[in-house]
């Protein structure tokens, strides 16, 4: 089985590179990806780099996409393969629609949140060819059911819900295996008791900016210390935007760290209790998963990339993001019923194991190829 993976934003994520090496466990892959060479790319084996258009070239969308299709062509003996995996709807999944009805080849294709909230959601006029990429693919990724509900309700007609439903799988993206070779030892008795008693450490891990909404679970922090708890928070992470740690500074009990290799943010995780994000553009967070590997429930945002991973309650809550009660009260629900939560986080996280997920597409390739 040969897979051809088309990947636009390879450059940008370690995780692609960790799931294409699992991958190459079940068969012979390679990755094509499309660029505009301004990240700087070293290329390891099985994987060519194009730079194939111009940044502005995002807003000529056909212009590039011929582009894509002739560089791939370029790059690889594109007839030689089974299947052709596109990591995007609109940028990836157009090419591999070309070249699968050129080759005859079969693709299958992911939506993603520039997917969603990019394409779909600002630029309708490209609507109808998003849908013909779906209708066309032998299989629809997501990465949560949250994704693949939104997508239905605001940009497919009910009239073709069941063409996408019928072919779709949610598979969600791994964590680095570090995470699972070192789970966390359970909480001591003495550990349980202060966070129960209303005494504990919030902690968030990510870019600071104002998509990660740190100052909502700052000001819950706030509210929390109001009503007599003795909470700190700590953020961890790259500073994007200065002027937001001003105002993160400002409230109390609040300590920033810049951006830790992960054997220290394995430790910082495990000085804290809770894992609080409630992001307003989140495409999936693997740091949710990577928190819960060390036993910190976790409080996520309602309708974005992580909610509906697990029922509600079972590795924490999902929280209104623009809404700073009702972060406080999912909070206090965690606290709550954190012995439960917290005994269960490290085996749930093996959800996110590379492994089983390469398995899943692995079955999947070989079931569009027969």
């Amino acid at each position: 089985m040969r897979v051809l993976h088309i990947n636009c934003n390879y450059t940008n994520s370690s995780l692609h590179r960790i799931m294409f090496c699992k991958l190459e466990n079940h068969g012979e892959h390679r990755v094509f990806i499309p660029s505009d060479g301004l990240t700087p790319f070293e290329a390891q084996e099985n994987e060519i780099e194009s730079v194939c258009f111009r940044r502005a070239d995002r807003y000529l969308y056909f212009k590039k996409q011929a582009q894509i299709t002739r560089a791939a062509e370029r790059t690889y003996d594109v007839g030689s393969f089974d299947c052709i995996h596109a990591y995007t709807l609109f940028t990836d999944g157009n090419a591999a629609m070309q070249l699968s009805k050129k080759y005859g080849i079969p693709y299958v294709v992911a939506v993603r949140n520039t997917d969603i909230n990019g394409f779909f959601k600002r630029r309708w006029l490209l609507h109808g060819r998003g849908i013909k990429v779906l209708k066309n693919a032998s299989a629809v990724f997501f990465l949560s059911e949250e994704y693949r509900r939104i997508l239905l309700e605001k940009y497919v007609p009910r009239s073709q819900w069941d063409m996408v439903l019928g072919k779709s799988h949610v598979i969600p993206n791994g964590i680095d295996p570090f995470w699972l070779e070192h789970s966390a030892p359970t909480k001591t008795e003495e550990e349980l008791r202060r966070i129960e008693g209303g005494q504990f450490n919030i902690i968030f891990s990510g870019r600071i900016f104002k998509y990660k909404n740190p100052l909502r679970t700052s000001a819950a922090v706030e509210a929390l210390l109001d009503r007599g708890y003795d909470v700190h928070y700590t953020a961890v992470g790259p500073l994007v935007e200065p002027k937001l740690l001003d105002k993160l500074r400002e409230g109390r009990n609040f300590t920033y760290i810049p951006a830790q290799p992960r054997e220290k943010l394995l430790e910082l995780y495990r000085r804290n209790d809770l894992f609080v994000m409630p992001s307003t553009d989140e495409t999936f967070g693997l740091v949710y998963p990577e928190a819960m590997s060390q036993g910190l429930p976790v409080v996520y945002s309602v309708g974005e990339g992580f909610y509906g991973q697990f029922p509600e309650g079972e590795v924490g809550y999902g929280a209104d993001p623009h809404d700073t009660t009702d972060v406080v009260e999912k909070i206090l629900l965690a606290v709550k019923n954190y012995r439960q939560i917290s005994a269960r986080c490290p085996e749930l996280a093996k959800k996110f194991d590379w492994n089983a997920i390469a398995e899943r597409y692995t079955q999947i390739y070989r079931s569009v190829i027969q």
